[in-house]
């Protein structure tokens, strides 16, 4: 009865205890060698030659068997991780952030949980007193794009925790930092748009390398968020038009410039979403080439171009086709808004 209460009240540390049998002598010390690589690096480690493998508690007084395992096939080992919490300042506020940690050799190793949307992980090094910076964008974990928006922040947050941005821009805790501002600018665009024409954009859709859908999402930013004339990026060729709108005091003069305005509508898809823009039009340096009237009686312009002064389209975007006509009927009153528009690569550059 006394040996029985003395294990009840055993204030010993209880622990759990594995005992492994290898099929030889060489698979004891392959494994003896993914011990110390797990120790050295904090990598999970295949290792193979287990024969069996029996597990126990160990209360210091006796030993409670848990399991028996014959015939291993697939055996891992990997670091041994404990959960720490940390008091992340997010716009002001403090927020408790979860976060996984092991020790390694010569430091320690901080990642964040399976399911935070940017996968990170800090190496420390103490004997050298530097750290290196992994992390992982993983989209497709987020619910809503508000979701995308406060995890970057929230990343951040944590790097700032343990690092100070340096003068270094090529340092790796400094492109970091860039990499989460270029995710949070296409994200904080992206909702923009989303709520300006009523869309839902799933985040595990998103493709951030896609750039064909990025550049229309920055081109629906600035002609309606930043409101800018754009520039098109493209050559156009020779023409002509017999339903054309002169800008005031402009007449249709052979060899001279001829100032053309135009409304148009442009379609943009976006990760599976097409959007509609209402645009009013610029053509500028149009150089008539020849005016003939044809047999309905109407006007007929043939317009071409300086080989030193190429025709362009400078457009500005709009919700709706009636804001559109209302730009269409003043546009030339601010005519330089158009002629000194900039391409979306441009506007993109400054920004």
């Amino acid at each position: 009865m006394s040996n029985k209460l003395r294990d009840v009240f055993n204030k010993n540390e209880r622990i759990l205890k594995a005992s492994i049998q290898f099929i030889d002598a060489d698979s004891s010390r392959e494994f003896a060698k993914a011990l110390s690589a797990v120790y050295k690096d904090g990598q999970a480690v295949k290792v193979k030659g287990v024969k069996s493998m029996s597990v126990s508690i160990d209360s210091g007084i006796s030993s409670l068997p848990i399991s028996n395992c014959e015939s291993v096939t697939d055996v891992i080992v990997g670091p041994s991780f404990d959960e720490i919490k940390l008091s992340l300042d997010i716009d002001g506020e403090t927020v408790v952030f979860p976060v996984i940690r092991c020790r390694i050799d010569n430091g320690c190793i901080v990642q964040t949980k399976e399911d935070f949307i940017i996968c990170t992980k800090l190496t420390f090094n103490e004997n050298t007193g530097t750290a290196k910076i992994s992390l992982k964008p993983c989209i497709e974990r987020a619910k809503d794009i508000i979701d995308v928006l406060r995890s970057v922040k929230t990343e951040k947050a944590l790097l700032a925790t343990f690092f100070t941005p340096g003068i270094n821009t090529k340092s790796e805790l400094d492109i970091a930092f860039r990499h989460l501002d270029e995710i949070y600018s296409v994200f904080e665009k992206l909702k923009y748009v989303a709520d300006t024409f009523e869309k839902r954009f799933v985040p595990s859709s998103i493709n951030l390398n896609d750039l064909s859908s990025q550049r229309d999402l920055y081109e629906l930013w600035f002609a309606l968020k930043e409101k800018k004339a754009i520039r098109l990026d493209a050559r156009l060729v020779e023409t002509s038009s017999t339903s054309i709108t002169m800008g005031k005091n402009n007449p249709i003069v052979v060899n001279h410039k001829l100032d053309i305005t135009m409304r148009s509508t442009v379609e943009y898809s976006l990760w599976g979403e097409t959007i509609v823009l209402h645009c009013a039009n610029y053509l500028g340096n149009a150089i008539v080439k020849s005016i003939e009237r044809t047999e309905d009686g109407q006007l007929k312009v043939h317009y071409g171009e300086k080989e030193s002064e190429p025709m362009y389209i400078s457009y500005k975007g709009f919700l709706t086709e009636e804001e559109a006509c209302e730009e269409h009927k003043t546009m030339m009153d601010h005519k330089e808004e158009y002629v000194n528009a900039k391409t979306v690569d441009q506007y993109m550059q400054e920004y």
